[in-house]
């Protein structure tokens, strides 16, 4: 995926879907993540917000032993989006917004994609409405560093010493 263009001047990235979190697009969840951060880092004018399910719930009929690996992979790529977060200045850090199922306003959906406005032009204004609208409607909530347990063996209870 790119984002390099130097035209960009905002990102909106939706990846609700359960499928983002099988192995089989593990791949691609890597790609975009590490093209949204190298953005971030290239380009820190360039605001990016991102949409992700705050948590795997039973909302479909999904086996037990199914659920259990896409919780395991849910908590395992929000934490690693919380620690590059970390490594990315303040002021250019991507925004990741949890999106709270059952929270979905009836005129509003989450559908997967990335839109990118270019020279303050979206492609598709509709999508990027749609994206909007999900972020400001409080169907979502933020991901701050509290949420995650950093705690190792040898760690400190006290979440802060990692900021």
């Amino acid at each position: 995926m790119t984002l390099s263009g130097h035209s960009i001047t905002l990102v909106l990235a939706v990846q609700c879907d359960f499928g983002w979190l099988l192995p089989e697009l593990l791949e691609m969840r890597n790609e975009t993540d590490d093209a949204i951060a190298e953005l971030a880092l290239s380009r820190p004018a360039v605001q990016v917000d991102r949409v992700i399910l705050h948590s795997v719930t039973a909302t479909r009929d999904v086996p037990p032993g199914e659920l259990a690996r896409l919780n395991e992979a849910h908590t395992d790529w929000v934490y690693r989006l919380s620690v590059v977060g970390d490594y990315i200045p303040a002021a250019a850090r991507p925004r990741v917004h949890r999106l709270i199922a059952g929270r979905l306003p009836r005129s509003v959906s989450s559908v997967d994609g990335i839109e990118a406005q270019l020279a303050g032009r979206w492609e598709h204004p509709h999508a990027a409405t749609a994206i909007l609208s999900l972020i400001q409607t409080g169907a979502t909530t933020p991901l701050i560093s509290y949420d995650i347990e950093r705690d190792g063996p040898f760690g400190d209870a006290d979440p802060s010493i990692y900021l």
